[in-house]
């Protein structure tokens, strides 16, 4: 099976997950808005950077996205994630209230 992996979000976790998803070879695409960021990441193969996460992580070659951005985005780029079928990780909170929540 060939899975490809967006990272979305490379500050303080996502940069972990940038590291591990590259060494598995599965890493294709790095998402963070603030693009120096992306910038000091170590990961083999230079995938695509974008400081514009839903468009690169949503297209059809990505069948993953591990979202690590702030807690107040996570609701809105896993649902449009999970909306375009990708299966998705996401480090915690996976939303800020309990309605959020319920959406699942």
């Amino acid at each position: 099976m060939n899975l490809n992996v967006a990272v979305v979000g490379c500050g303080y976790w996502g940069k972990n997950l940038v590291r591990v998803f590259s060494e598995l070879g599965v890493l294709r695409c790095v998402c963070d808005k603030e693009v120096s960021r992306q910038g000091g990441l170590a990961f083999g193969g230079q995938p695509p950077a974008s400081p514009r996460p839903r468009r690169r992580a949503l297209r059809p070659a990505i069948a993953a996205v591990a979202v690590a951005t702030p807690a107040v985005t996570h609701f809105g780029i896993v649902k449009s994630c999970l909306e375009a079928g990708k299966d998705v990780f996401v480090e915690k909170p996976l939303a800020l209230n309990a309605q959020e929540g319920a959406a699942w």
